[in-house]
């Protein structure tokens, strides 16, 4: 009985060590990845944005979507920055 105690500890040591490891190389793959997704996201962001204010030229809405833009370019550069 307390083999088997010690085979079970034994067991789900190994499970987590190979799951994190395997966790380590899954984030250290996709994260540039998803970097790349997140800027391209942006783009298009800020390129409906940029629709969306020449569309509402002389409304108040224009304002709002310029400060959206200004934010997201602000996050964007601080981002780059670390």
């Amino acid at each position: 009985m307390i083999e088997e105690q010690k085979k079970n500890k034994i067991e789900m040591v190994q499970n987590i060590f190979l799951g994190s490891l395997g966790l380590g190389l899954i984030i250290k793959i996709f994260i540039p990845v998803f970097e790349y997704v997140m800027d391209i996201a942006a783009v298009g962001l800020v390129t409906t944005l940029l629709y969306k204010a020449t569309l509402e030229k002389h409304t108040g809405k224009a304002f709002l979507y310029s400060l959206l833009l200004l934010l997201i370019f602000i996050l964007i550069f601080t981002q780059r920055m670390n």
